[in-house]
């Protein structure tokens, strides 16, 4: 685990505990939570009144957010294959053929 995740994660942990639904760990939500961050999606439990600019605020007062671009550069530095910025993210499916051999 890099440096900074370490920290992104001891800053946000307080605020996952308090969602973290039953059987799961806090670093899951709070994972979900700084990739939701980095790739603009929806958080986890924003239902809850959890919200990008409160948890961004928490890591700002961290020194650990100074821009999206160097947020993502510092969340992906030590990843072995660091995600595109402009991702476009889709499923893949495989069909499944059948095929009847007769000898």
């Amino acid at each position: 685990m890099n440096n900074v995740l370490g920290k992104l994660e001891a800053a946000l942990l307080t605020a996952a505990e308090k969602v973290t639904p039953e059987g799961t760990e806090p670093r899951a939500v709070i994972h979900q939570w700084l990739n939701a961050i980095a790739y603009d999606l929806p958080l986890f439990a924003e239902s809850k009144s959890i919200d990008k600019a409160s948890l961004i605020e928490i890591i700002k007062k961290q020194k650990l957010f100074k821009g999206s671009a160097d947020y993502f550069r510092a969340l992906t530095a030590n990843f072995p294959i660091a995600p595109p910025v402009d991702h476009k993210f889709s499923f893949i499916y495989q069909k499944a053929i059948s095929i009847n051999i007769i000898l």
